[in-house]
């Protein structure tokens, strides 16, 4: 079961630059293997701290990373992304018409 973090927690891990993946496990309430598998498919950026080459991988993921992974992952696009969506199909369908003007 996953353990929640208390507000002085979340607080102090927002405050910092880099998160671990355990401390990614325990903020989404996954297991480990899953925050290095998001890491290993390159879902989630990281990059490894490990003092020697082939040592055992030593993970940080960057807070603007960890944000944009989430971003990704949201239900909701942000209104910039929708807006231009919107934007984007409008024009495809002004340009639908105009040529279906010339065809007929």
């Amino acid at each position: 079961m996953a353990q929640v973090m208390t507000s002085q927690e979340i607080r102090v891990s927002e405050s910092r630059q880099k998160w671990t993946p355990p401390e990614i496990a325990k903020r989404f309430g996954v297991s480990r293997a899953k925050v290095l598998a998001w890491i290993t498919s390159g879902e989630l950026r990281a990059i490894d701290c490990s003092t020697r080459q082939g040592a055992r991988k030593r993970w940080r993921i960057d807070a603007a990373d960890l944000a944009e992974f989430e971003a990704a992952r949201a239900n909701r696009q942000p209104a910039s992304v929708v807006h231009a969506a919107a934007a984007i199909r409008r024009g495809r369908a002004t340009m639908q018409r105009e040529t279906a003007d010339y065809i007929d």
